[in-house]
């Protein structure tokens, strides 16, 4: 539920009353990025265009004008096939023209690699989910996945030397070490365990805005080993979140403006993580392995607005300025940790487990400022923890040649205890605003027990099929409510894939999916984006859906890089979304089933085997659309906050000759909606170019310099606000939203020792 300012009251809260894995079970993952090789036709306004086009002209005058000779490595990458499943190898010599520092320098010039870092940017199926079961990276160390939920594998390879790694593996078919969706990609990198020292890495940098304000960022990290020990520690401070510019304009059906509200945020933010990796190895597969990770993140945001008024010649004028300064914490931590032993030759045990806690405080004031006066008029105090523990065990049993049947368990506490207020000052006093179920401590057991056949029919021809059974017990106590409920859920599954040659694979899938719960969905909180209040509802079910795919991925000859695509079609139930509450407000809910369908294409080129230049060209792009019945209008849509498409670009060019690279990332998503009571917001979120350029200064130290939001776009969102319902189709106004993220620059050297 939602109560929404008038503009008059853009400041003060209007309160209203309301209820509001991988262990082992061989479901490739849903992390990752599918393909387009163009990207101005998703470009919104013809200043972006116009920039991107003469980008595109520059990028091919430096392919024109660039000596052949300057085109790279001619190391060759090995392929060949295990099992049925495709393997490419990376070797040390293969990446030593371009001097990288750490692992992810190598993976930046392996073809396909960039899908799957940045696969929780763009693509279909990311996501979360519940447990560990679905929900891992496609990424392993060593042949082993690095259990984690709080914390992203990926950041470890900015951090690990490149001096450390052998080489690196990108697999494709059905690898039983993680757990990733049929089709998906997944990257071993494989490291020197047996030097006998050790080696790190190091960055000591700074970010500036266009605003002037200047952070420090950096980090050290260190990597060894000593007999069957092997360990990875590192700190690092950054900038927090940047700064934005805000605009909203409220006019009349006919497009009169009436109001405007002018925000500038200045954030003032420095993030602190530690994270560390230690393993032990008795032999090939038996060893333990325990994670580390903690995260300090201070809140420190101040945000100015000003509101105008127009007089009837359409003249505007200031009528208010507020001021509001947000403080707090955020401090996550998490510890994890996997274990594996052979009980006999065809028998193997695995046990992953993950502990963790996200504390946040925040305590917020509003002030009306007059001349150099500032009066207090509102605020609240938020304080949240969630907690997370799983267990999971597994057996996987060779019972023949060609086949195996894995069996587990998993079991989770989650809990999230909530508790706020808010306040309004009148004549000097502080009054405590009545919101219904403002406080709730919500915990869950959950309990899933599962089953897995594999059969590999041949080495062309490989099956999955699964089964499993889960049961979960929800408890919710808070002042306005008390809820005690059960959720039970069969979820099967199948998947086919068909080697049809060394390069080309096919597979199918099909399974029931269940998605993860957000208990901050329960209970009311304040809207920041909105300067609302968004009533919770205790009653929320898991979105749960039949999910159906095909796909294909082609390697090209001589290691050219590869394309990949897929179709999919998904029987959503329960879908989360805003249902009416009472008779004149809107909550979270579950709306029914839908429809849920679309196709992704990825692809990654090795520029310089087709005799250009020595540069990786990478591109995905997801389309989708979907249908469910609003519940406010009675009408098909398509799901909220679900973009039509996503696309993202990435060209990485390498000179080795002058010891210089660059790397341009594009991203662009489409456009959402959101359906609530009285109004229907349609929101185009920004497109965003990077530009990252580095020069090798030795064979041990980098100068990097970022620049991050190049075009400066801004995104829009269209609010219609209806009177006094949606039913009606009476507009009462439009708000036109308008948001500049700041451009941040970086400077910084990296190096390894």
């Amino acid at each position: 539920m939602r109560s929404h300012f008038s503009p008059q009251d853009h400041h003060h809260y209007t309160l209203k009353t309301g209820c509001r894995d991988v262990a082992e079970s061989r479901q490739p993952g849903n992390r990752r990025v599918k393909v387009i090789s163009h990207f101005q036709s998703a470009l919104s306004g013809h200043q972006s265009v116009s920039r991107i086009r003469n980008l595109g002209v520059l990028l091919a005058c430096l392919a024109i004008v660039i000596p052949p000779g300057i085109a790279g490595a001619q190391d060759q990458p090995i392929q060949n096939e295990d099992g049925g499943r495709n393997v490419v190898e990376y070797d040390a010599a293969y990446f030593e023209p371009y001097g990288p520092i750490s692992a992810k320098d190598m993976l930046a010039r392996v073809p396909g690699a960039d899908a799957i870092l940045n696969a929780s940017e763009t693509g279909f199926g990311t996501e979360q989910r519940r447990g560990l079961r679905s929900d891992t990276d496609q990424i392993l160390i060593n042949g082993k996945r690095v259990t984690a939920k709080a914390s992203s594998i990926e950041e470890y390879f900015d951090r690990i030397s490149a001096s450390q790694v052998i080489r690196i593996e990108v697999i494709s078919g059905n690898v039983r070490e993680i757990d990733a969706d049929v089709g998906a990609r997944v990257i071993n990198v494989v490291l020197d365990e047996d030097t006998g020292g050790g080696s790190g890495t190091w960055h000591i940098g700074a970010l500036a805005f266009d605003t002037g304000q200047k952070r420090p960022s950096g980090y050290l990290s260190y990597s060894g080993d000593s007999g069957n020990w092997n360990y990875t520690i590192f700190g690092e401070t950054r900038p927090g979140m940047p700064n934005r510019d805000v605009v909203d304009l409220i006019t009349t059906p006919d497009g009169t403006p009436t109001t405007e509200f002018v925000e500038k945020r200045i954030v003032d933010r420095q993030f602190y993580i530690g994270r560390g990796r230690v393993a032990y190895n008795w032999g090939p597969d038996h060893y333990i392995q325990l994670n580390g990770f903690i995260e300090d993140k201070p809140i420190g945001v101040f945000e100015s607005e000003f509101t105008f008024g127009f007089d009837p010649a359409g003249n505007r004028f200031n009528t208010d300025a507020t001021l509001e300064r947000r403080e707090g914490r955020n401090r996550d931590w998490e510890i994890s940790g996997d274990y594996g032993k052979p009980l006999s030759k065809y028998l193997g045990l695995e046990v992953l487990f993950v502990i963790r806690s996200d504390l946040h405080k925040r305590f917020n004031d509003n002030f009306r400022v007059v001349g150099v006066q500032e009066n207090l008029i509102n605020g609240d105090v938020e304080d949240k923890l969630a907690k997370e523990t799983i267990l999971r065990t597994t057996l996987d049993w060779a019972v023949a040649d060609r086949q195996s049947i894995e069996v587990g368990v998993e079991g989770a506490i989650n809990s999230l205890d909530v508790y706020q207020t808010i306040f309004d000052v009148v004549d000097g006093v502080q009054v405590e605003a009545d919101i219904f179920n403002s406080d709730q401590k919500v915990s869950e057991d959950r309990v899933e027990v599962f089953s897995t056949y594999n059969l590999k029919f041949s080495d062309k021809i490989e099956f999955d099929t699964g089964l499993a059974a889960e049961f979960s017990w929800l408890d919710q106590v808070g002042s306005d409510i008390a809820v005690n409920r059960s959720l039970r859920f069969v979820k099967p599954s199948f998947d086919a894939w068909y080697n049809a040659s060394q390069s080309t694979q096919l597979w199918f899938s099909f399974k029931r999916d269940v998605g993860q719960l957000d208990f901050e969905d329960f209970v009311a909180e304040v809207d920041r984006n909105d300067d609302e209040v968004d009533l919770g509802n205790p009653n929320l079910d898991p979105e749960a859906s039949w999910d159906f795919e095909v796909g294909t991925e082609h390697r090209f000859a001589n290691q050219k890089g590869l394309v990949n695509g897929r179709v999919f079609y998904r029987r959503v139930n329960d879908i989360k979304d805003q249902v009416p509450f009472g008779d004149f407000e809107s909550q979270p809910g579950n709306i029914g089933s839908g429809d849920h369908y679309g196709f992704e294409i990825e692809s990654s080129l090795r520029l310089a085997k087709f005799n250009l230049i020595d540069a990786v060209l990478g591109a995905t792009f997801l389309w989708q659309d979907s249908s469910v019945i609003d519940a406010f209008t009675g009408q098909s849509r398509q799901f909220a906050l679900q973009g039509k498409q996503k696309m993202s670009v990435n060209f990485r060019h390498d000179i080795s000759a002058w010891g210089l690279s660059y790397d341009i990332e594009y991203t662009n998503d489409g456009p959402r909606i959101r359906s609530e009571f009285d109004r229907l917001r349609v929101g185009n979120p920004r497109s965003n170019l990077r530009l990252i350029v580095e020069k090798q200064l030795s064979g041990d130290i980098i100068l990097r310099f970022l620049w991050n939001n190049v075009l400066k776009t801004t995104s829009h969102r269209k609010t219609t606000v209806f009177s006094p319902n949606q039913g009606t189709g009476v507009i009462s106004s439009i708000q036109n939203r308008r948001t500049t993220p700041m451009i941040s620059f970086g400077l910084g050297l990296i190096g390894k020792f």
